[in-house]
């Protein structure tokens, strides 16, 4: 217990200590002072890895509060369980104390009758002492024949005798009940050597729920910093979102949409590894912002309607990333790259080739991340392009 108990503690002030440092970091509420989508997109990638380790710390912290609990529950059977064992053998110590005292009523029983067997056989000797034997010498020379006689002196032999067996069959039942009340005291001595050993057993199973108390508490209280820290830095990543969206919707044209339709942008791969809306990755729920299109190195990237080049350059999120202004408020963004092919203020065809597939930035395997955005806001891609090859 007491290594759990450490253990535990260790990690409450590891926890604790995070918690208030990444709560340092995130207070103060996101003011992009930068000009510039890039500085605003590494901003934004600083608060997500902020995100992820609170998330991280979060989870963490509702799997303490899980275990603690568990152990708590385990505590309380195996008190319960420890209650109705002692109860069982308090039952058959009574049991036992009951058994003890009818023997003991038994041996006090067959030693008065000991005790009154042996007075009459005293008192027959006296008498015939006291006679001389005359009694039974009448009774042996009154025989009127020798069979009489033999007759009489084994009659008088056989009281005697009678005498004898009787008080020896009592004195033997008055053992025997001794025996059995001896071998009662020894099962009851066990009893209450086991009944000592589980009360003891209870003692330390109450100090063990009572420190999982305290500790509950503690883990509780770290949980709930953890989710307020969490509770702030998604505020700052919708802030720092915010920003990107605003700085989108004021860099993009007035201008109408380009005509024609939409273009997919990978040539002749259809598969989405990762659709866009909520996902789990690496233990953190977060909203995808557009579609995942796997693909080999360097598969050329083409633009998904013609238009201007807002951006393109590397950002530690995305990447090496093109964002392209397609006029009435619309934009798309192609991001991971390996390389990209066009510059800022470039004038773009649809189908144009505008990067090469990679996995730059913050990326899982080589793929084409695509989002369209409607004044900076995003929207699902699959409403505007469909996976035609």
């Amino acid at each position: 217990m007491t290594k759990r108990k450490t253990w535990t503690k260790a990690i409450a002030v590891l926890l604790f200590c995070t918690v208030l440092t990444v709560g340092v970091v995130s207070a103060p509420p996101f003011k992009a002072e930068a000009t510039t989508l890039a500085d605003l997109e590494n901003k934004l990638n600083d608060l997500k890895n902020q995100e992820k380790q609170i998330a991280n710390e979060l989870n963490q912290a509702k799997k303490d509060v899980k275990n603690q609990e568990a152990y708590q529950n385990q505590l309380s059977y195996q008190i319960n369980n420890v209650e109705s064992q002692i109860s069982t053998l308090n039952q058959r110590i009574s049991t036992l104390n009951d058994q003890i005292s009818q023997k003991e009523t038994e041996i006090e029983q067959a030693q008065k009758n000991i005790d009154e067997n042996f007075d009459l056989f005293k008192k027959r000797l006296r008498a015939m002492y006291m006679s001389n034997d005359a009694t039974v010498l009448s009774v042996l020379f009154g025989s009127s024949t020798f069979a009489e006689f033999l007759s009489a002196a084994e009659t008088i032999q056989r009281i005697a005798d009678h005498d004898d067996r009787l008080i020896e069959e009592l004195s033997a039942q008055k053992r025997q009940i001794e025996e059995d009340k001896a071998a009662i005291e020894e099962s009851r001595k066990q009893v209450e050597a086991d009944r000592q050993s589980l009360i003891s057993k209870q003692s330390q199973l109450d100090q063990a729920r009572a420190e999982s108390n305290e500790e509950l508490e503690q883990l509780k209280l770290l949980e709930a910093k953890a989710k307020k820290s969490y509770a702030e830095i998604v505020q700052d990543l919708e802030a720092a979102d915010a920003e990107i969206k605003e700085y989108i919707r004021t860099h993009q044209s007035t201008g109408q949409l380009s005509p024609g339709g939409w273009l997919w942008p990978v040539a002749g791969r259809t598969r989405i590894s990762s659709g866009y809306g909520y996902r789990i990755l690496n233990g953190v729920r977060e909203f995808h912002k557009g579609i995942d299109i796997p693909c080999p190195y360097n598969t050329p990237i083409r633009a998904a309607k013609s238009g201007t080049v807002i951006r393109a350059n590397f950002s530690s999120s995305y990447g090496n990333i093109v964002i392209i202004d397609h006029g009435g408020g619309y934009s798309t963004v192609y991001a991971h790259n390996t390389s990209l092919q066009v510059s800022y203020g470039q004038q773009v065809q649809q189908g144009q080739t505008v990067a090469l597939a990679g996995q730059t930035g913050q990326a899982y395997g080589v793929h084409c991340h695509f989002e369209v955005r409607v004044n900076g806001v995003v929207e699902n891609p699959l409403n505007y392009v469909m996976a035609t090859g």
